[in-house]
């Protein structure tokens, strides 16, 4: 998988590395290791912002666990 496959402003990698993103993430992981393990794994360079947007998909799963 190469960096040139992906286009700009892609939101979502693949399924397998969002999961390892919101993984690393629920662990406490800071987004700079998970950006080195990222590239590391799959030779990808992700930025903060791609990292936040992955992440963010656990927000309304945050506000029901909160809710309840």
């Amino acid at each position: 998988m190469s960096l040139s496959s992906f286009k700009k402003n892609q939101t979502k990698l693949s399924e397998d590395i969002d999961n390892k993103i919101l993984s690393l993430f629920a662990l406490g992981v800071s987004y700079r290791d998970i950006q080195k393990h990222v590239a590391e794994l799959y030779g990808l360079e992700i930025s903060d912002g791609a990292i936040t947007h992955i992440t963010d998909k656990l927000l309304p799963e945050l506000k029901k666990i909160v809710a309840e």
